[in-house]
């Protein structure tokens, strides 16, 4: 075929004009003009470029939904909508003024197409672990999974180590005629050993891969936090979501949103872009104390009424904590050195290992030199190496 007399051919005279576009083209990701030749949409682009354009976008799309009777929420069409321009300590995206944008909803209306009974998960956790009865971790754990499958929108869950978060995301990929559960890991090593733990499970999982976007996946997917910021990663959301096939969104380990210094990944400004999804969205974290809320809150486009907080006592008795202050940075390496030895001569018996933990890559090196011990660092040549040993 010639290129030349291709009748899809883009050419200037086609394509000018988009910004001029009523915004009912505007919508279908192409030009008044080109609209009477062909049609294309792309779910994975907006083409909203002021707070007018925004506004009129908003305001067909209510149309639309009102009336083909989808949306039962929708605001009146002379609502006004205002794009905050004060900023954070963290710079949010734009997505989180779209978030804010939108109208309140109850915790219930935007709940999975198939609601499941606890009876259903009880029978299904006698089968998964083989009891007679479901054995539950915790009460927190129980509540948590009964607000995941009756369709609670938002929900953070608090437990401690130990306390049955994974289960959280693999059991409900197992009730019937349950679609898929998207889970974002931030750490590579916590990512892997889920995975091999849903598999003894025999709970089938998939791995998101960015240069497999078209890949056949299972109902449980596991990506990474730098996946966030792939435009492939969210066409492949949106692409389950115009398919109803999308139940869930779980953002593990959800309390490095606070974290202060993001430059090491900055993907973690860019959370909140998973809020524009209207599926359910789990957060789950072994700590995030009480005062921290607010923040969390806000960073992540939460308003207060619709967060539904599960919170388990995550205290460690089985701890000791105790600090010793000291003058210079030698003599700190020095009692370092020696409650390390001390320890070491106390279990050096018994198969026990002493983890010391300090805040920058040259006193891991330097500490690890002068114990004669091996250290690890993200910046290490080798640390796949060394993080094996």
């Amino acid at each position: 075929m010639n290129p030349e007399n291709d009748e899809f051919e883009n050419n200037e005279d086609e394509t000018g004009g988009f910004e001029e576009s009523n915004p009912w083209d505007q919508l279908a990701s192409h030009s008044t003009d080109v609209a009477d030749k062909r049609y294309g949409v792309r779910l994975d682009i907006g083409y909203a470029k002021n707070e007018k354009s925004l506004i009129e976008h908003v305001n067909a799309c209510r149309a639309w939904q009102k009336w083909l009777k989808v949306d039962q929420h929708h605001q009146p069409s002379n609502t006004k909508i205002h794009v905050s321009r004060t900023g954070y300590k963290h710079v949010r995206s734009e997505s989180a003024e779209l978030i804010s944008s939108q109208p309140k909803r109850s915790l219930k209306t935007l709940a999975v197409q198939f609601r499941w009974s606890m009876a259903a998960v009880d029978m299904l956790m006698c089968c998964l672990f083989k009891t007679k009865d479901p054995q539950y971790r915790s009460p927190q754990q129980k509540l948590a999974l009964e607000h995941i499958v009756t369709g609670t929108t938002q929900i953070l869950t608090i437990l401690p180590t130990g306390g049955g978060k994974s289960l959280l995301f693999q059991l409900p990929t197992l009730l019937k005629r349950a679609k898929h559960t998207v889970v974002i890991i931030p750490f590579k090593a916590l990512q892997n050993n889920i995975m091999t733990k849903s598999s003894k499970l025999n709970i089938q999982c998939s791995l998101w891969d960015s240069a497999k976007p078209n890949q056949l996946m299972h109902n449980l997917i596991f990506a990474s936090l730098e996946h966030v910021r792939g435009s492939n990663f969210h066409s492949f959301l949106q692409q389950l979501q115009a398919n109803q096939a999308l139940d869930r969104i779980v953002l593990d380990e959800c309390h490095l949103t606070l974290t202060e210094d993001v430059s090491y990944r900055p993907t973690l400004l860019m959370l909140n872009q998973l809020r524009t999804y209207t599926v359910q969205m789990v957060c789950l974290t072994t700590t995030l104390p009480i005062a921290e809320e607010p923040r969390f809150r806000r960073l992540l486009s939460f308003e207060k009424d619709q967060l539904e907080i599960i919170r388990a006592p995550t205290s460690r008795f089985n701890l000791k904590i105790q600090c010793t202050t000291y003058g210079s940075w030698k003599k700190s390496q020095t009692l370092t050195k020696q409650a390390l030895t001390s320890w070491a001569e106390r279990h050096k018996h018994h198969d026990k290992r002493a983890v010391c933990f300090v805040n920058q890559t040259k006193v891991a090196e330097e500490l690890g030199s002068n114990l004669g011990c091996l250290y690890y660092h993200a910046t290490m040549a080798n640390k796949g190496e060394m993080f094996d040993k």
